[in-house]
């Protein structure tokens, strides 16, 4: 399989074992979309970065081979679990500092 896109450049693409080839390119995206989340921050936005987020994300994503499709379902769907992780330990915290404060 030849590799597609910003993956045939990278240094780690002519390795010879491809678990280890596909590790390193993944952690090479994941820092790259982490530096662009960061620096997108910096842009106004509406509440919870919505829309900049996923712009962010897809514009960073699709060189890399990944359709725009895929990039926005991820970006989406780690975006509401973000949420829901987020949320119910709030929850449960408001709940436990309310069960104190009533004692």
């Amino acid at each position: 399989m030849k590799p597609k896109g910003l993956f045939a450049i990278l240094p780690e693409a002519q390795e010879k074992e491809p678990s280890t080839r596909f590790n390193r390119i993944m952690i090479i995206i994941s820092f790259v979309l982490l530096a662009a989340w960061g620096l997108s921050s910096a842009v106004p936005s509406t509440p919870g970065y919505v829309g900049v987020y996923q712009f962010v994300a897809v514009t960073v994503l699709t060189p890399f081979g990944i359709s725009k499709a895929d990039a926005l379902a991820f970006i989406l769907i780690s975006q509401i679990l973000g949420y829901l992780i987020f949320g119910f330990w709030g929850i449960l915290s408001l709940w436990q500092f309310n069960k104190q404060t009533d004692a």
